[in-house]
Parts: C-alpha cells; sequence; structure tokens
C-alpha cells in the first residue's frame, strides 16, 4: 500500500513538473491572441465595448510576449519571429486603446474617437520587449521594416479604419505569408483605402500609404513597366495588379495611362458599431 502511494506521489510530481515546463515553453500559435480577435474582430473592426470588459486577456498576451528572452527570440525561425513582432505590435495597440476606451480627444484634425488623439501613442509610450524598452514606433521601422516581408505594412494594425487590417485571427509563423497577403488584398480591395476610376482612369489611394511605399518598392517596382510614371506610381499599379478584384481596372493599369490622385486617410477608431 505504502509503495502504491509514493508511486502515485512520483506521477503526480512529474505532472506538475511536466505542467510547469509547458508553461515555460512559448505558445507559438498564439492561442490567447487567437481567441481574442476570433471572439472580438468581425471584418477588420473590433468589438473594443465588449473587449474592455475582458481586458485582463489582452493584458495576460502581453505579459506572455515579454516573457520572451532575447536569446530566446533568436532561436525562432524567421516566420516566427515576424509573427511575433507583428502579434506584439497589435496586441500593444490594442491595450493602448482600451487604456484610453473611450476615446474623446479635443484635436479638430482628426476624428474624436481617433487614435491619433492619443498623446504619445505611437512614439513616446514605451512597452517592455526582449529588446528593451521600445515605442509602437521602434517596433514597426526599427524591427518589422528589418525583417525583410514588405507586406507586413498592411498587417500593422494602428486602431484607424484606414490603417493595416487586422485579420480575425493572430499571425502564425507556419502561414504568416499567407495571411500578410490576405491583409494586403483586403486593404487594397478597400475602397475607402484604394478605388480605381476606370472611366477616369485615375488611382485613388489614401495616403496612408505614401510612408510605406519606399519599402514596397524593392518587390513592386518594375524597371520596365509604366515608363513614364514615378517609382510610387509604378508600385501602386503593380500592387493593384498583384492584388486587386476588378479585372477591368487591371486592364486600364496595364495600359499604362492613368493618374493618382491621394486621399485623406480615415484615422476615426476601427470599432465595430
Amino acid at each position: 500500500m505504502r509503495t502504491n502511494r509514493y508511486f502515485l506521489i512520483l506521477l503526480l510530481s512529474l505532472a506538475l513538473l511536466s505542467s510547469a515546463a509547458a508553461k515555460d515553453v512559448f505558445d507559438h500559435n498564439h492561442s490567447l491572441l487567437d481567441q481574442v480577435l476570433k471572439t472580438f474582430v468581425r471584418d477588420g473592426k473590433i468589438k473594443y465595448a465588449d473587449l474592455k470588459k475582458s481586458e485582463q486577456l489582452i493584458d495576460e498576451y502581453v505579459d506572455r510576449l515579454q516573457d520572451v528572452s532575447e536569446r530566446e527570440l533568436e532561436l525562432y525561425t524567421p516566420d516566427q519571429r515576424l509573427a511575433y513582432w507583428l502579434n506584439f505590435y497589435n496586441a500593444l495597440t490594442l491595450k493602448s486603446i482600451l487604456d484610453n476606451y473611450p476615446i474623446q480627444g479635443q484635436q479638430t484634425a482628426f476624428p474624436a474617437d481617433s487614435p491619433r488623439q492619443v498623446e504619445g501613442f505611437w512614439a513616446a509610450n514605451k512597452w517592455k520587449t526582449p529588446m528593451g524598452r521600445l515605442t509602437l514606433n521602434q517596433i514597426e521601422f526599427d524591427i518589422l521594416r528589418k525583417m525583410g516581408t514588405r507586406e507586413w505594412v498592411f498587417g500593422v494594425c494602428k486602431g484607424a479604419n484606414g490603417s493595416g487590417v487586422l485579420l480575425g485571427e493572430a499571425f502564425n509563423g507556419t502561414r504568416i505569408q499567407e495571411q500578410l497577403r490576405r491583409a494586403a488584398t483586403l486593404w487594397i480591395n478597400n475602397k475607402n483605402n484604394m478605388r480605381i476610376d476606370v472611366e477616369n482612369r485615375t488611382i485613388h489611394v489614401a495616403n496612408y500609404i505614401t510612408g510605406y511605399l519606399p519599402d514596397l518598392k524593392r518587390d513592386y517596382y518594375r524597371r520596365n513597366e509604366f515608363l513614364k510614371h514615378s517609382y510610387q506610381d509604378n508600385v501602386l499599379a503593380n500592387l493593384y495588379l498583384t492584388y486587386g478584384a476588378d479585372e477591368e481596372a487591371k486592364t486600364m493599369l496595364r495600359a499604362g495611362v492613368f493618374f493618382v490622385t491621394y486621399e485623406q486617410t480615415d484615422w476615426g477608431l476601427n470599432e465595430a458599431r
């Protein structure tokens, strides 16, 4: 009887050790964020009022990301690191909005509920990361910009209708390239972001994209295409030819005679109403 009891205690001890070890292994499926996004995101819009009631889920997820060491991060695959940083950025965006929700700013240049009403949102507020305390701008431009995949520009959600797309799932290192292509497709085919006026041969595009055209140039600039156009026009045309859904618009663009008009970005909060 005593032997059996000792054996049972040993089994329980091993189970507890295994459980503790499992908690130390980073979840590359980002299951916690994945569940949050599947629950509170609809067509790229977030149910902030509902998420506010469960904001401890975002806090817990951010804590898990912050527990990762720089050494551990170096052992991840490139796509796992890309997923880590994109999810980190988007989770911090959600946390920043929830910390200030409901946003009711006074700046007349932006909608009252815009994240741009929150002082220090991107450039001043610093967060603990494996690479030290960083702002959202530093994560975006000092880390994500240097990771090689240019479509990341469509995957960074700034909490605004016209910013990058928040998918209804977390980025995952096993399929992040496909996920980013989907984000690019959603952004480009949203007529508030990009619209092709075939009759007037004009690309209407939100000026949000202008700061990212140098990043996108490497993969979407075609030296021998659209010779009478600037590299910016060339990139925009090729982005639409790659991800756009309107075949008539693509035919017009391929003819090479078109104009580009930059429109104001919708900086209103991307809230599900």
